[in-house]
């Protein structure tokens, strides 16, 4: 949660003083903004059903480009046959870079690649025995303009995982396809 709350900071903080270029935007020049937004993900853990909550944020460079970075982590506790305990914690995030296609339109889409790594658990304390992992998840979204300052986002990826190292799950048992449903605020 303290990554969490740095990322989103540092990115209002980042992003902050781009604003004020918005006005060079209007006479055709450079336009910077930024948001920051909340996550909910629909996907799968070893074949049973696992709900992702977490956080966004970027830069918007020339309203098509996003540098930014997101933080997720598993909402409910995964079980199934063959594991060791059930999966209650796993947390994950990264570095994110989107596209999007025809920002000013009121119903648009975007595609976005987050890298980065994530940890799961056994149990709610960390110990010696949890996975650290790589995390690749590319994703594409259809977004609404909704108002100037609020956009909402649906759509889905897949999330890769590797470097799985216990015994009781394998890496394809974290791997799977999701769907997002994102609420942005900033400036776009």
């Amino acid at each position: 949660m303290r990554a969490l709350a740095c990322l989103l900071v540092a990115t209002a903080l980042f992003c902050s003083p781009l604003q004020a270029q918005e006005q060079a935007a209007a006479a055709g020049g450079f336009a910077s903004g930024g948001f920051g937004g909340v996550v909910t993900k629909l996907s799968e853990m070893v074949g049973e059903p696992a709900i992702f909550v977490g956080a966004r944020g970027g830069c918007v460079l020339n309203h098509a480009f996003v540098l930014g970075g997101g933080a997720y982590a598993l909402a409910n506790t995964v079980d199934a046959p063959g594991l060791i305990e059930p999966i209650s914690k796993f947390i994950y995030g990264g570095i994110e870079v989107e596209y999007i296609a025809l920002a000013s339109a009121p119903v648009h889409f975007s595609v976005l690649t987050l890298v980065g790594a994530g940890r799961r658990f056994r149990t709610d304390e960390p110990d010696p025995d949890h996975d650290e992992v790589f995390v690749l998840e590319p994703a594409a979204n259809v977004q609404v303009n909704v108002a100037s300052f609020f956009r909402i986002d649906a759509g889905g990826g897949y999330r890769y995982v590797s470097r799985v190292t216990s015994g009781d799950i394998e890496n394809e048992d974290l791997r799977a396809f999701f769907g997002a449903l994102t609420l942005r605020f900033g400036t776009f």
